[in-house]
């Protein structure tokens, strides 16, 4: 491949845009399927449950008498609301589970309604507790009360019923509809690591979600992939279409396969990736991620030794990402880039990003910088203090910039202040007597500035001043275009 050393390095600047959002939303996929199952509606792991896993065949006592129910149903009631006092988490939790087992299953519905008013944390721990209880007395009769349980007791209670009769829940489940069905999908899908994502797509679409099951789907091959990042990277290469599902996979495989096997795989990647264009747009995206768990001093030595000598854009990838968080050792690191052209170029990604993210120490420390690219430091730098102080940047113009480059600089900052708070900035330049020579290009700054944020009001201030033609004339046609892009039909009645 030849070198692109000699391309205009702005080319990676409109590119950046699109190889972030594919890299992060390639890492955030790997990530997120490595750990992503169905959550525990309570946010935590139960304590260990002695009734969870078993089903026993013992059977209510039925017949009590309605007074001896009443009386009983009362007692359970108030050991309720004393539980509810407990502090400690292991003594409440005991007294709970101790309930549950005295109680018959018409107790246990009725304690299930008494919890409604109980805080919430502790209202749905006893909830599954007493629904636990009833699924282990009478299973039938606890599903045919399931729709009158909440979405999170629904998805709880098919969570334990999947453990002991997988496909029984699941035929359960088939029978009922809308969020109940839904709930209860979601339990029998979590936290079931003898499940493949296959399995819970096959599960998912049985029940209906085809979203869910194309999202397990997706999983399952995100899995294969992680396991066998070079088959999938090589299933992907041999499609050679190049559309944006196959960069996506190519990306993906790229990144799982460094991830696994190191950055030695790096130059295996680029030298089987014969389009230029996909190949560093992946290589773009295999760097990015690398620098999350290599060394980047390390990842921008393999940029550099990439088949075809230096590429100024992967450079500049890497090189932007590292001036970002680390400017002086980014820096550091490009001058010694031996391509004149190239290193020239990636010193200006790192003294743009350095401005942007710490104005004030590159303004204090100039002088590790080329004096060529003093202007562009000290310009970023100033524009990024006018953001959140335009006074302090004014001051700092003042002080620093020579006289022939303060207007055209006070202009941009003054434009920068009158959009953040247009009075104090138009009270500024009307009372500068300091710099009265380019008075009309401050001013015409300030109310384009304005405009951005107000043009109804700046257009009816800059009409009111008769004795500002210049600036008028300066600023009329891009105060109309912003009132435009606001209210059309305004606009066309103040044209």
């Amino acid at each position: 491949m030849k070198s692109s050393s000699s391309r205009p390095f702005g080319i990676a600047s409109m590119g950046s845009a699109f190889l972030l959002g594919l890299v992060v939303a390639s890492v955030g996929l790997w990530i997120g399927w490595s750990v992503w199952s169905p959550s525990d509606p309570t946010g935590g792991t139960p304590p260990p449950d002695p009734i969870a896993d078993t089903r026993h065949t013992e059977t209510s006592v039925q017949g009590e008498s309605e007074s001896a129910s009443t009386v009983q149903a009362g007692t359970h009631s108030a050991k309720l609301e004393q539980i509810a006092q407990i502090e400690t988490e292991f003594s409440q939790k005991s007294a709970l589970y101790k309930l549950a087992q005295e109680a018959s299953e018409a107790q246990l519905l009725d304690l299930i309604d008494q919890t409604e008013n109980l805080p919430t944390p502790f209202r749905f721990e006893s909830q599954k507790v007493f629904a636990h209880r009833l699924f282990e007395i009478n299973p039938e009769h606890t599903l045919s009360r399931i729709e009158s349980f909440s979405p999170s007791l629904v998805q709880s209670v098919f969570k334990q019923w999947a453990r002991t009769d997988l496909d029984d829940a699941i035929t359960r489940a088939k029978s009922l509809e809308g969020e109940i069905r839904q709930s209860a999908l979601l339990g029998i899908l979590s936290h079931r690591p003898d499940i493949t994502p296959g399995q819970q797509s096959e599960i998912a679409r049985e029940l209906g979600d085809d979203q869910l099951a194309d999202d397990f789907a997706k999983g399952q091959q995100v899995s294969e992939m992680q396991t066998h990042p070079e088959k999938a990277w090589n299933e992907a290469l041999g499609d050679g279409t190049y559309n944006f599902d196959q960069m996506r996979t190519l990306i993906f495989a790229a990144v799982s396969w460094v991830r696994k096997s190191g950055l030695d795989v790096i130059d295996e990647i680029s030298a089987t990736l014969e389009n230029s264009q996909a190949r560093e747009q992946v290589l773009a995206s295999v760097l990015i991620s690398a620098m999350q768990f290599s060394e980047t001093e390390e990842v921008f030595r393999r940029a550099l030794e990439l088949e075809g000598g230096p590429d100024s854009i992967l450079l500049g990838t890497v090189v932007g990402n590292w001036s970002r968080s680390d400017p002086r050792s980014a820096f550091d690191a490009v001058n010694e880039v031996a391509s004149h052209s190239v290193r020239k170029q990636l010193q200006g990604v790192v003294v743009h990003n350095w401005a942007l993210n710490d104005p004030q120490s590159v303004l204090e420390e100039l002088d590790r910088i080329p004096n060529e690219l003093h202007p562009r430091a000290q310009e970023t730098a100033l524009k990024t203090i006018a953001r959140s102080n335009p006074q302090e940047a004014i001051s700092l113009v003042e002080n620093l910039i020579p006289e022939a480059n303060k207007s055209t600089l006070l202009s941009e900052i003054a434009s920068i202040w009158a959009e953040r708070d247009s009075q104090a900035a138009l009270t500024w330049v009307l009372d500068y007597k300091e710099f009265r020579g380019g008075r009309t290009q401050i001013l015409s700054s300030v109310v384009t500035g304005w405009s951005r944020r107000d043009p109804h009001a700046a257009l009816n201030w800059i009409l009111d001043q008769r004795d500002l033609p210049n600036v008028r004339n300066n600023t009329i046609r891009t105060i109309l275009r912003n009132l435009a892009d606001e209210n059309p039909e305004l606009a066309l009645q103040r044209a």
